[in-house]
């Protein structure tokens, strides 16, 4: 195995960890099982491809196109309803993406579209070489 692709794998499993760990993190959200459902898939992705297995396009894309509508009806709800009241009650309201709730769970969404496109770029790539 050549150095660039442990270099690739070593990518791969902190990028899995690092899907495994922001689910756990979830646990104690109100709406915490989709959370970590969707974390726990991405990182079931990402590992499978790290052990150097292929999962097939169109699951990948699928899941994908998945979390990039709920990106959109987040963005919706944040952009054009203007949803921007803060995550805690007696929170100021600051008017930037990350002190709502919807506006981290867009840019985690988006993590997870991210991380499910670097490892079938990674892992396809590792084996065409």
């Amino acid at each position: 195995m050549s150095w660039s692709n442990i270099t690739k794998r070593t990518l791969l499993f902190g990028l899995g960890f690092l899907s495994a760990w922001a689910g756990y993190l979830q646990l104690n959200d109100a709406d915490a099982l989709i959370w970590v459902v969707v974390y726990g898939i991405t990182a079931a992705i990402v590992f499978i491809e790290a052990f150097g297995y292929q999962v097939r396009a169109t699951i990948s894309t699928t899941v994908s196109i998945g979390y990039l509508l709920g990106a959109a009806y987040l963005a919706w709800l944040i952009f054009i309803l203007g949803d921007t009241r803060p995550m805690f009650e007696d929170a100021q309201e600051t008017g930037t993406l990350l002190a709502t709730e919807e506006g981290r769970e867009l840019i985690g969404l988006l993590f997870n579209v991210l991380a499910i496109r670097i490892s079938r770029r990674l892992r396809w790539r590792s084996h065409s070489s």
